[in-house]
């Protein structure tokens, strides 16, 4: 929910630039639900992690730079990807 209010906040920036263009509403989608299927992966691996109990004393620090790396990255190509889409098609 605090990423959504995030993003909801940086879409109201653009607001000027989505009424210009307006075929990068279509993207809007994709970016809210990045957030989502992100954190729903790292949930699944906490939770499978506690469950086995491979997460020992400490392990939690680890874990979680670990997932937000990986978030990170995700994130990262994602933007590459769309860059290069939205300026092909403009």
């Amino acid at each position: 929910m605090f990423f959504g209010l995030i993003t909801a906040e940086v879409i109201g920036k653009f607001e000027e630039t989505l009424e210009a263009i307006v075929l990068l509403a279509a993207f809007i989608p994709l970016i809210m639900d990045s957030a989502g299927n992100t954190g729903t992966q790292s949930l699944a691996v906490t939770v499978r992690g506690l469950a086995l109990g491979t997460i020992q004393n400490g392990g939690i620090r680890k874990m979680i730079r670990r997932e937000f790396a990986t978030g990170a990255m995700l994130g990262l190509i994602c933007m590459v990807v769309l860059g290069v889409m939205i300026t092909d098609i403009l």
